[in-house]
């Protein structure tokens, strides 16, 4: 074949057709003889193929064939033997290269993979074309890399066939025999990401492609091997197959790894196994590497397994320790390659946490892994890139120890102490070397590797309470924080370790180390430390609080500046650091008085006065003055608590207001005029709280005070209330004046913040929760000190506060506090709108469980609806809430709403059955609350024991001994302390009204007394004045007038007088300079003696007292004091005055209005015009403030009140209501005839109760219902011209016969002269002593008694059935008693004939001679002595009240031997039914005797025509048996001993023959007797009964009608008419019965029933007698059992 030009080749190869016709003739003439030129021939074809491949993009089949030629060609010019020698190296490899170029280019992988085979076998390393040669093999392996790596995505060759072309690539890479440049160590690279490509082509590596890949690794092995043992003589001897073997061995590995993670760990050995043989014969001893990767193999295999087998761990480590030959740099890649493998294998565990044995093996071949990993860093210090490998390697081996170690704590792997302390002793060698060389390497993210696995060992150890050894191993991680390496870490990574090592210093009780180390860690914190300073701070709080509770007394003062010592920070730093550990000590849950009083003491340093920083003392200054508000720092500070709240506000003012610092200046200067009020309320507190324990030690240590005790413990009763009295009475050194002055700080704060809301945009004040929070003390202080206007203006600021910063709780319990509020005021309609947006406030707030701010909004709901008479739709609601808080939970608020629970309760309980039937009361007691006064009770008793909790003993209730519970300034305690006070003189008050109105009066005026001391401690005015007012009219519901008038005269006082009678104290400039150090105890002042007592005798309130009788014979008797009336009660309407603008100022005149008119009646009953003037006075006051209420809240809710025009408060609603049934009364008991529109005030009351919702007034309907059948009764008796009694004749069938006019001549002369008797006695006896009692002989006559039972009181219908019996001896004992007894055996109830200025007899009644004269001798001469009544030995708690009359013994006044020994009326205490002697009226006010001789009944003299004849008394005293103290009109003679002569007198004229019936009579007329006998016992008390009903305490509403003094009489009545009005009243009293009104109401409706119901008549005459003082003496024992 004719060798022809390079270009008539090309032309030849220009198409398939004529390549292949070429190729066909070169086939010919190769496989013939070459000539010459047959090597040029074939190097030309060659090129020419060469060039048409780079020419065009060919058609495949013409790349083929081109492909095919130069194979062809190729072999043709191997064969040309003889031929002359290249001209130069590697010419024809280099063409070649070029083909395999332009094929990759085509993308024929296949065809490109054939060449390249073709290039690779004809690339022996050799020595002289070195150079050439690694760059040819380097760009070949380039060529294909890239290529392969280009098409990765387009898939277009199989997976195994990708990876055949990646390793046939990498064969050229292993060419590279030059160790220095090391680019052929590359190769295990490139491996892996082949490997790991593969693996993901595959998806799941089945044993095809296991077997495939290992096939592969086989080629690549023997033709590298093969390749290097193709060197020969000299060049075999410089190049060991070594290197070359180790990078294989590491190729190797990474195959077997692959199949590790497939599961095909068999292969993978025998894989190994196979390998280890062929190189250990290549080199000639075994291969570390491999012999490691068959153990790791092993390891994979049992941890995948879930083996805990720590043998081949062992293994691994043996193997390592046996290496002996120091490995190559190669050699070394390799080692820690088969090491990564181990570890890979150990990480890939299925379970997390090694055992123990397995991990002090894991540890064991970590430490010679690292030996070895140290001793390759100190020979390749000059190589950077193989030290930083080796440096990250080591790092990561001693990361992934704390890993595992860690992980295996966590699964309790590590129980063993041993095992523990190895792995211990472990962690703690490797820390130090870790941060080292992390130093080194500035690899951040294995850094925050590093910093999180050592931190969570130390928690692990921390948590296992190992301080000591946690410590150990964080110690070493802090400071190489402290050093540089904590600018890298993230804050909160940062944290951790410092925390730690805090925590651990506390846990291990090195409190003084870890406040160090809290120092360190703010320094740790370099620039960020103001804005991530709050957890180092409260840990060093925390741990102050740890050296309290181990009293280490300096640790507990040392404050940051302290801590910091001479390397003190920047001031601006300084002062932010000590503000947040302030704040710190604030959140704390106990008390931090004294380590807030040093911080501050720091803030004020810094901040002197001759500082820049006059703001920021003006807080400090504040913040100073909440510190020693609560606790004496008196040592340490010659300032009050309001001396620095003074300061700050000079400060404050002196600030100049810029638009920039405007609204937190406002705020600033509020918080501290909050604090001014504060500190003086608190002052008064303490001052008054002191004084109480001075009196009450003084009067303990004074001798004689309690030593004597009467025979009568009501003797020591009385004494004891007189000196209560008395020192409430002493705390009174205030009134509207001084209150106005103590109250000015609070309003100005108000006055501000409301400034910053009504600005409209968000006000941007210093600290907005705490914004909020005082708004909500301020609102809450003015709802203590009685102004509720002020606290709803505050609490709407709140609201907005609150809106302002998110707080949908705050918001929701500000807008709850306003709702009561308003429910207090009477104002539904505005309360239900707050609850409305209340409940949208919490609807927005997910929650877990019922919180108590939803619980509250629930109980606002049922005493909404409580209050509009909705009672079916709030009982389910309190009985959601009761079911809640009866769960025991520990919380003060929780706790609060079950006393609020508690005293809504009362209120649902205290209905009628036909407001609240049984059904739905049951509900409620199934809770345990059963009765109103006991639900009240135990409110009461949660709120005092809340209160004790919070601010201990002494501010309300029982003293007793000292207790070391003080008030703690923390959290919501302040808001809760006003708070609770607020409730707890609420539920005094609801306390005393239900107390009296069950008859009570006694524990009503005692919790009268308690509330009223703490309101005065408090220095509350409305407060102090409405109290004194309910004492004035328990006071005279006890028929304690002097006392009724003292408090009315008190209250006329604080609310007249304006001069400020409180201490003045003088201001002078005290310099404000704190000084460190711990508070004193307070320590307890001495008792005053006389010269205390006399020094501030000046500022000494004295209030005015009239005058006593005490002896009518020596001293004419006074005047009656003009009556005095409060100057408000004159006010023009709309008058701005606090009386007349505050409505519990208001209410207050008004209720003192109607306490006062009950007064003048009860003095002088014939003084009804005053008392009628007082009573529509008081009605138009209640108007008044009605209409100034509903002005003022038409202002503060202007949107909510625009649409409601008839809104309109019911405030009042209950004093109206009172004010019309005292009315009512009075006209019923006028002394004469004309009823001045009695009648017209009865309907008016009845329509102003029906017209309101509240239920709370039925029990005042029931009272003028019941009035009204009284004067229906009478009415209808004068209309007939009968006795009220003889009315209802028609409904029983028996009646007594007429008295004969013997037996009535005869009484009326035995009346005569007794009375004549009485009369003289009473001249000579009637001025008794009032305050001193003196004890004297009494001489005793022998009585001789024929009766047990005498009568009523002269006018008595209870007929006596005698049955005689004679006495052997025939002469009767001194108490041998006849057998005369009373059909009806009963309690029998007093009934006072004497008018209502008589009726209060004197305190003391002398002890006189008296002699008892017996009926059938009334001449007996002798007269044994009767024995004295026993003394008591034991002082009694209650005042307790008896219904069988007992007596009270009288003291001593002087001898006067001229007196006569004529009888005495003696009440004596007995066991049997004995009838009560009422005091005797005296001559001035009393008709002459002769008037009561005259046969006539009680209620028959009601119905009368005689202005004469006509007297209603008023009722006996709710205490019988007590002797009274006589007013300063009227002189009172002392009780007489009951006679027989007037025992004749009671029985009304009637002979024991007439009334009783014959012994023949039938059985029907002997029923008909005791029919008889039971409607004379009721009829008899008719009109004394009910006239009790004008002393019923708490009986509630209001009005606006004008009284007139025309009465319109119903013309057309009847009994049953009577019945139905009594019905009424009886259903609305009898599921709570008062012992007042209902007696009388069950008395009159059995005498209006009589034998109609003989049952009901029985049942109801049982329950008038059953509602007894002995009953309520009963119910008290027991409640204080409990």
């Amino acid at each position: 074949m004719k060798c022809l030009k390079l270009e008539e080749y090309i032309k030849q190869t220009g198409s398939a057709e004529e390549t292949r016709h070429l190729t066909q003739e070169l086939q010919k003439y190769v496989r013939s003889q070459l000539g010459l030129q047959g090597r040029t021939l074939c190097d030309r074809v060659i090129r020419a193929c060469n060039h048409q491949l780079g020419v065009g993009p060919p058609d495949v089949e013409h790349i083929g064939l081109l492909v095919d030629l130069v194979e062809l060609c190729l072999c043709g010019y191997d064969r040309c033997v003889g031929a002359e020698a290249q001209s130069s190296p590697l010419y024809m490899e280099k063409i070649l290269f070029h083909i395999v170029k332009k094929l990759s280019s085509l993308k024929v992988p296949t065809l490109c993979s054939h060449v390249a085979a073709l290039l690779l076998s004809r690339l022996p390393p050799t020595l002289q074309v070195q150079e050439e040669h690694c760059v040819l093999v380097r760009s070949c392996f380039s060529v294909l890399w890239n290529e392969l790596s280009a098409a990765k995505d387009e898939k277009v060759l199989h997976p195994q066939k990708r990876l055949c072309c990646q390793l046939q690539a990498l064969s050229f890479l292993l060419l590279d025999m030059d160790a220095t440049a090391s680019f052929s160590s590359k190769a295990p690279k490139y491996t892996e990401e082949a490997i790991l490509e593969f693996e993901s082509s595959c998806g799941s590596v089945m044993q095809e492609d296991a077997l495939f890949l290992l096939q592969e690794m086989h080629k690549l092995f023997n033709s590298t091997v093969n390749c290097v043992q193709g060197c020969r003589g000299s060049e075999a001897k410089q190049h060991s197959p070594t290197f070359i073997l180790f990078i294989l061995s590491e190729m190797m590995l990474l195959a077997v790894k692959m199949l590790c993670k497939a599961g095909h760990h068999s292969l993978a050995v025998s894989f190994l196994s196979e390998m280890e043989v062929k190189v250990s014969q290549c080199v000639g001893y075994p291969c570390t590497p491999l012999v490691l990767g068959k153990w790791g193999v092993k390891v994979h295999s049992e941890v995948t397994s879930g083996r805990q087998n720590g043998q081949p761990l062992t293994e691994c480590a043996r193997v390592l320790r046996s290496l002996s030959v120091d490995l190559s740099d190669v050699g070394g890649r390799a080692l820690l390659e088969a090491c990564g493998l181990v570890l890979w294998a150990v990480e890939s565990r299925s379970e997390k946490g090694l055992s123990g044995p397995v991990l002090l093996a894991f540890y064991s071949f970590l430490e010679e892994y690292q030996e070895h990993i140290l001793k390759m860093l100190d020979k390749t210090l000059s190589k950077h890139l193989d030290s930083r490998r080796l440096q990250q390697t080591l790092c990561f081996s001693i990361y992934q120890s704390f890993v595992f170690a860690y992980e295996s704590m966590l699964a309790s792997q590590l129980e063993e102490p041993d095992l523990l302390q190895r792995v211990l002793l472990y962690c703690q060698s490797t820390t130090g070397l870790l941060m080292k060389e992390l130093q080194k390497l500035a690899n951040e993210n294995l850094f925050t590797k590093a910093v999180v696995a050592v931190s969570n060992m130390a928690c692990g150890l921390y948590n296992r309470h190992l301080y000591d050894q946690a410590f150990t191993i964080v110690e070493i991680l802090c400071k190489d924080l402290c050093q540089k390496h904590a600018v890298s870490l993230s804050v909160d990574r940062l944290n951790r370790p410092f925390m730690l090592a805090v925590q651990t210093s506390r846990r291990a009780g090195q409190l003084d180390r870890a406040l160090q180390w809290v120092i360190l860690w703010l320094k740790a914190l370099g620039d960020n430390i103001t804005t991530h300073m709050s957890e180092p701070v409260s840990l060093w709080v925390k741990t102050k609080t740890d050296a309290v509770n181990n009293s280490d007394e300096d640790i507990r003062l040392r404050t940051l500046r302290d801590g910091f010592g001479a390397d003190v920070p920047d001031e601006q730093i300084m002062l932010c650091l000590l503000e947040e550990e302030l704040r710190a000590y604030k959140e704390l849950p106990r008390d931090t008085a004294q380590e807030r009083y040093n911080t501050l003491c720091d803030l004020l340093d810094i901040c002197n006065e001759e500082s820049s920083h006059s703001h920021r003392r003006a807080l400090y200054l504040c913040e100073m003055a909440q510190v020693v508000c609560f606790q004496d720092f008196g040592e340490h500070t010659d300032c009050a608590a309001v001396d620095f709240t003074r300061e700050a506000l000079r400060l404050l003012g002196d600030e100049v207001e810029t638009p920039e610092n405007s609204d937190r200046l406002k705020d600033d200067k509020a918080h501290a005029e909050l604090w001014l009020f504060i500190c003086s309320l608190e002052k008064h507190l303490q001052e008054a709280m002191e004084n109480e324990r001075k009196q009450r030690e003084l009067r303990e240590q004074t001798p004689g005070v309690n030593s004597h005790i009467g025979n009568n413990d009501f003797d020591f009763e009385e004494k004891q209330k007189m000196h209560d009295s008395s020192l409430v009475y002493e705390g009174l050194h205030f009134n509207l004046a001084a209150e106005k002055k103590l109250c000015q700080p609070l309003e100005r704060a108000l006055e501000m913040w409301s400034g910053l809301i009504q600005s409209g945009a968000q006000p941007s004040v210093r600290n907005a929760k705490q914004t909020c929070s005082s708004v909500a003390v301020a609102a809450a202080l003015f709802r203590l000190m009685g102004k509720p206007l002020k606290a709803l203006e505050a609490y709407q600021c709140a609201v907005e506060f609150y809106r302002g910063s998110a707080d949908a709780v705050g918001c929701a319990s500000a807008l709850c506090q306003s709702v009561s509020i308003l429910l207090d005021l009477g104002s539904p309609q505005l309360a239900l709108s707050q609850l409305e947006e209340a409940e949208k406030m919490l609807a927005s707030i997910p929650s877990e469980g019922p919180s108590s701010i939803s619980m509250l909004v629930i109980l606002l709901k049922a005493q909404y609806f409580y209050s509009t008479g909705q009672v079916d739709h709030g009982v389910p609601r309190l009985c959601e809430v009761l079911k809640v808080v009866s769960d025991v939970k520990q919380s003060k608020k929780w706790y609060l709403l079950r006393a609020q629970t508690l005293q809504l309760c009362s209120s649902y309980l205290n209905l009628d059955t036909a407001q609240l039937p049984q059904t739905q009361r049951s509900l409620i007691t199934q809770h345990g609350v059963s009765t109103p006064d006991a639900a009240v009770y135990e409110g009461l008793k949660l709120l005092c024991s809340l209160l004790i909790t919070l601010v201990g003993k002494g501010l309300y209730g029982a003293n007793g001994s000292s207790s070391d519970v003080r008030f703690i300034h923390q959290g919501d305690n302040l808001l809760l302390k006003w708070q609770l006070l607020s409730e707890l003189l609420g539920c005094s008050r609801k306390m005393v009204a239900l107390r009296s109105s069950c008859g009570a009066v006694s524990d009503a005026r005692l919790q009268c007394l308690e509330a009223l001391k703490l309101a005065i401690k408090l220095q509350a005015l409305s407060q102090c004045a409405e109290l004194l007012v309910i004492k004035a009219e328990l006071e005279l519901m006890h028929e304690e007038r002097e006392e009724c008038r003292t408090d009315l005269d008190l209250v006329k006082n604080l609310l007249e007088q304006c001069t400020d009678v409180s201490a003045q104290v003088q201001r002078t400039d005290v310099k404000i300079k704190p000084r460190k150090g711990r508070p004193a105890r307070r320590p307890q002042s001495p008792l005053p003696n006389t010269e205390d007592d006399l020094k501030n005798i000046l500022s000494t309130r004295w209030m005015s007292k009239d005058a006593v009788v005490e002896d009518s014979a020596n001293s004419p008797p006074f005047k009656a004091l003009p009556h005095s009336w409060l100057s408000s009660l004159g006010h023009e309407a709309g008058c701005g005055c606090p009386c007349c603008s505050q409505p519990s100022l208001g209410r207050c005149t008004a209720r003192w209005a109607a306490a006062q008119a009950d007064l003048v009646l009860k003095q002088d009953p014939t003084d009804e015009r005053v008392g009628f003037k007082l009573h529509l006075t008081t009605l138009s006051r209640c108007k008044s403030v009605t209409n100034q209420l509903k002005k003022s809240l038409s202002e503060l809710f202007p949107s909510r009140l625009r649409a409601k025009d008839d809104f309109k408060p019911l405030l009042m609603q209950d004093v109206m209501s009172r004010v019309y049934l005292s009315m009512a009364l009075a006209r019923l008991e006028m002394r004469h005839n004309k009823s001045c529109g009695l009648w017209q005030i009865l309907e008016a009351g009845l329509t102003f109760i029906d017209s309101l919702p509240s239920p709370a007034l039925i029990p005042v309907k029931a009272g003028i219902l019941g009035t009204k059948a009284i004067a229906s009764l009478m009415i209808l008796a004068a209309q007939n011209n009968r006795n009220p009694e003889e009315l209802c004749s028609s409904v029983w069938t028996w009646n007594s016969p007429k008295p004969c006019q013997a037996a009535k001549a005869k009484e009326q002369k035995g009346v005569s002269s007794a009375t004549r008797k009485r009369q003289t006695e009473t001249g000579k006896n009637a001025a008794v002593p009032d305050r001193k009692k003196e004890p004297r002989k009494v001489k005793v006559l022998k009585p001789i008694i024929h009766v047990t039972s005498s009568s009523y009181k002269e006018k008595s219908l209870l007929p006596m059935t005698p049955v005689m019996t004679m006495s052997k001896s025939g002469d009767l004992g001194p108490f041998d008693f006849n057998t005369v007894v009373p059909t009806l055996t009963c309690t029998p109830i007093q009934r006072v004939k004497c008018p209502p200025s008589g009726q209060k007899g004197s305190r003391t009644c002398p002890k006189l001679h008296f002699h008892v004269f017996e009926e059938s001798s009334p001449l007996q001469e002798k007269v044994p002595a009767v024995p004295a009544a026993p003394k008591r030995t034991k002082k009694s708690r209650f005042k307790v009240e008896f219904s069988d009359e007992s007596d009270s013994e009288a003291k001593m006044e002087k001898e006067d031997k001229e007196k006569s020994n004529l009888p005495r009326k003696r009440n004596t205490r007995k066991t049997g039914p004995k009838p009560k002697a009422a005091p005797e009226p005296t001559a001035e006010t009393i008709p002459p005797r002769r008037q009561a001789q005259k046969k006539r009944s009680t209620a028959t003299s009601c119905a009368t025509s005689s202005e004469d004849e006509v007297q209603l008394r008023l009722p006996a005293s709710t205490r019988p048996g007590r002797t009274r103290k006589q007013s300063s009109k009227n002189v009172e003679e002392p009780d007489v001993m009951r006679t027989i002569k007037e025992e004749m007198n009671e029985v009304l004229n009637l002979s024991i023959e007439q009334l009783r019936t014959s012994d023949a009579e039938t059985e029907a007329s002997s029923q008909d007797v005791d029919f008889e006998v039971l409607r004379r016992d009721v009829c008899c008390n008719l009109e004394r009964e009910f006239c009790g009903v004008r002393s019923r305490g708490h009986l509630r509403e209001e009005f606006n009608l004008h009284v007139s003094h025309t009465d319109n009489k119903p013309a057309h009545l009847s009994l049953e008419d009577v019945r139905s009005l009594l019905r009424s009243a009886w259903l609305a009293t009898q599921h709570f019965p008062c012992p007042t009104i209902y007696p009388t109401l069950c008395g009159l409706l059995a005498l209006t029933t009589g034998q109609q119901d003989p049952l009901t008549t029985a049942m109801l005459h049982a329950q008038s007698l059953g509602v007894t003082s002995r009953h309520r003496t009963l119910r008290h024992l027991f409640s204080s059992l409990q």
